[in-house]
């Protein structure tokens, strides 16, 4: 009987592999498994070519000729009864032999990916990343804003202060469900199966981005004031503020390759290039931190001289939200990087630095790679 998985196309790139597991959630004959963190390919004998895994792999580390091999001979042999062709021979000139087997690389990749995109996807590619930018960076500045100001005053529906408090509440709990839903991995496994997983990233921020626009303009104002800080406190807490962006920006540029709008994998597929693995850096402030982000944006949510009864609600569910996010993702971190990052979790602070020596290290950068969004994860 023919030998369906006897020989094919796939090829595999280890060092490229992010650890992402979406070739284990579409390989239907359990081609790939997940150990210790770390995708293998463990049964390559069982590809049937069907391309799923490169179709869904976000930085390339998986090549296959989808519906030239095995699982295209097989169609072939029953739409046509002949029986003497190879695997591989159904893409091959009449008289042509040879057939191509698989190979685990654990170099680089011999050659480019086999689909390019067409001129309507390249289009659709470039608004996606015009798109992402807009209303990524938009509503990023406008929240910035929002917390410096404690509102923006755009929308007033005229509310009693109970009204207020629960129409805030809920605009906070939807932005929470769609942040921190979207970014888990379930999430981006169902998208897998949707879609090409190059374009999780931009939609993620598209849609981040649209319901802080929500939270943003519909935000209402309590009229209560709580605490109002005047003279030199209020000076104080303004400094912080500023300090708290500066945080921002430093932890942003440690990390090197960090994708804000997630833009990379799209413009690596429309160049038909490989995306860079996500290093699991260690650098700038996450020597005192492990996340100097997140600690900064704490002290971007409590730097308002001015508290109201609107503004404590916002900072309390925000906060409650930051700690229960980065305690979640710790265990991705975990799952991802091991011994490495548990050495890490002894020796660094996970968000307050109350630490004054740095964190030394023989190297500035662990070449093991996690999923490029790992680093947003809450």
């Amino acid at each position: 009987m023919f030998n369906a998985y006897a020989t094919n196309t796939l090829q595999f790139n280890q060092a490229l592999c992010n650890n992402c597991i979406m070739c284990t959630a579409v390989c239907p004959h359990a081609v790939f498994e997940r150990s210790n963190g770390v995708v293998r390919l463990v049964h390559p004998e069982n590809c049937m070519e069907c391309g799923a895994c490169q179709l869904n792999c976000p930085t390339g580390a998986v090549t296959v000729d989808s519906g030239v091999g095995c699982a295209s001979l097989m169609i072939y042999q029953a739409l046509t009864g002949k029986k003497d062709a190879e695997c591989g021979s159904t893409r091959r000139p009449v008289g042509s032999k040879g057939v191509v087997r698989n190979t685990i690389n654990q170099g680089s990749i011999t050659g480019k990916r086999c689909t390019r995109m067409t001129s309507i996807n390249r289009f659709s590619a470039y608004v996606m990343v015009a798109l992402s930018s807009a209303v990524g960076g938009g509503s990023l500045l406008l929240f910035l804003l929002f917390l410096f100001l404690n509102s923006l005053h755009l929308v007033k529906l005229g509310l009693n202060e109970s009204a207020i408090l629960w129409l805030n509440t809920g605009l906070c709990l939807l932005f929470f469900a769609q942040h921190s839903g979207m970014i888990r991995r379930a999430f981006r496994r169902w998208w897998a199966r949707l879609a090409s997983p190059n374009y999780h990233g931009a939609v993620y921020s598209v849609a981040s981005g649209v319901v802080l626009l929500l939270l943003v303009v519909l935000w209402q104002e309590s009229p209560r004031m709580l605490l109002d800080f005047q003279g030199p406190l209020r000076w104080l807490m303004r400094g912080i503020y500023f300090l708290a962006i500066a945080g921002l920006a430093w932890g942003i540029q440690a990390l090197d390759s960090f994708d804000t709008f997630g833009l990379a994998p799209i413009l690596a597929r429309v160049r038909d290039t490989q995306p860079k693995p996500i290093p699991f850096t260690v650098r700038g402030p996450y020597r005192w931190i492990r996340h100097p982000l997140y600690f900064s944006m704490l002290l971007l949510i409590w730097s308002s001289p001015d508290l109201t009864a609107d503004r404590l609600l916002f900072n309390v569910l925000f906060t409650t939200w930051i700690i229960v996010g980065t305690m979640l993702e710790e265990i991705d971190l975990v799952n991802d990087f091991g011994e490495v990052y548990r050495d890490y979790q002894r020796n660094v602070p996970m968000l307050i630095p109350y630490r004054f020596r740095p964190f030394e290290i023989t190297e500035t950068e662990h070449k093991v790679t996690a999923c490029a969004n790992s680093s947003k994860e809450v």
